[in-house]
């Protein structure tokens, strides 16, 4: 089972949410799976950037490490991952 949660860009940035440990618990006492957090708002923003490699690079390492989600969504070939 995969379970995506979606945070706000601020959350997902700092991998903090009050629903991210309670419903990662509920995963584990209900079978096990994968839980991806996504944040639209952080993927509108990376993608907005696509074609400006520095101001991409500025943006991400403002974000602290944070990264795209979209790989493990598994959305490769609908949506290019630069």
């Amino acid at each position: 089972m995969s379970v995506i949660c979606r945070p706000c860009a601020k959350d997902f940035i700092r991998k903090k949410n009050k629903w991210l440990l309670k419903v990662h618990t509920w995963i584990k006492e209900h079978g096990g799976g994968v839980m991806i957090p996504f944040s639209v708002e952080f993927e509108e923003e990376l993608w907005a950037l696509r074609g400006d490699p520095d101001g991409r690079q500025a943006f991400l390492d403002a974000a602290e490490g944070a990264k795209s989600s979209m790989p493990k969504v598994g959305c490769r070939n609908s949506i290019p991952v630069l």
